[in-house]
């Protein structure tokens, strides 16, 4: 408690923070982050040093590596810009899980929860797409970006993406004069012939969308967690060319799915009434989640559990 109680001079972070909200300039890695992300960078480099089981020398290069990543992150707002594409098809990028996001700052805080992409995930996925193409100087009669041969389509962005990641498009070109993601050009005709034979089913964020659920909610479901099996199917289709994997879902199977668990604020949509008063009562009638917001994202409670005040939904009504 003595120890505890005596007055200590300030730490070198304390010092850098002050002096960063006075305006003064710092070590230049840790200006060009928020003051946030220089906080957790150096938590982490402290750790490091005291703990990390590369003690002395070797633990500074580790520590180098750490604060690296942290001047790597591109922060989603800013991800449309660096990948060349709408905010969009730069959401379905990550829904689909072809870009990681990493969240840093307070989990669960509103405001606090910074999201974020590394930019080597980036750099390698737009190097994976230029494989995939053939460089032009002029661009060919009949192919257009990936948005417009969406549109003719009438597919997801993302699943274009797919099939050029896996290799199944032989018709893919780059004009020399453009760069990043609307640097793709590809053949609706080819297109066309090519996505029903090799994607059935659908991509997990459109099939998230069409039911009501968070993409992350949706992959908890589909993914094997160890040695325990996934709550609910998928198929995986293995590339033409590379190493891009495909993941595609029945989305009957998850129509079912639906039909017997609900969200809380399915049942608050329903009934016309706050959100908070319905998780209260499910508090009161001592509702058990079938799946916990730590597993899934989300909490879902099974229909058949619900009190007879709140049981009237249907999935009809929610999906």
């Amino acid at each position: 408690m003595a120890e505890a109680a005596t007055r200590r001079p300030p730490s070198p972070l304390q010092l850098y923070a002050v002096s960063r909200l006075a305006g003064r300039r710092g070590s230049q890695w840790l200006d060009a982050q928020t003051l946030e992300q220089a906080v957790r960078a150096t938590e982490q480099l402290g750790v490091l040093v005291e703990f990390g089981p590369l003690r002395g020398s070797k633990t500074l290069t580790v520590g180098r590596s750490v604060a690296a990543a942290m001047t790597r992150l591109v922060h989603v707002i800013k991800l449309p810009k660096a990948l060349g594409c709408s905010r969009p098809q730069a959401t379905g990028l990550i829904e689909d899980r072809i870009l990681t996001q990493i969240a840093t700052g307070e989990a669960g805080t509103p405001g606090r929860t910074q999201k974020s992409v590394d930019r080597r995930d980036i750099d390698a996925f737009l190097s994976a797409l230029m494989v995939r193409a053939r460089l032009v100087d002029a661009l060919p009669l009949g192919y257009v970006p990936i948005a417009e041969a969406a549109k003719k389509v009438k597919v997801p962005c993302v699943d274009i993406v797919h099939l050029v990641l896996g290799g199944f498009l032989e018709k893919v070109v780059s004009p020399r004069d453009l760069d990043g993601y609307a640097a793709i050009h590809v053949q609706p005709s080819e297109l066309a012939q090519v996505i029903g034979k090799v994607l059935t089913g659908f991509a997990p964020s459109q099939a998230a969308a069409k039911i009501g659920f968070p993409a992350e909610t949706f992959w908890a479901l589909i993914d094997e967690n160890g040695e325990t099996p996934a709550e609910l199917p998928s198929v995986t289709v293995q590339p033409r060319a590379g190493h891009h994997i495909i993941r595609r879902v029945d989305l009957d199977d998850f129509t079912r799915f639906r039909a017997q668990f609900v969200k809380s604020s399915d049942i608050a949509n329903h009934l016309e009434v706050p959100r908070a008063l319905v998780e209260r009562d499910l508090r009161r009638y001592r509702v058990p989640s079938a799946y916990s917001a730590a597993q899934i994202g989300v909490a879902l409670y099974r229909v058949e559990d619900l009190p007879a005040k709140l049981r009237s939904i249907r999935v009809s009504e929610v999906a």
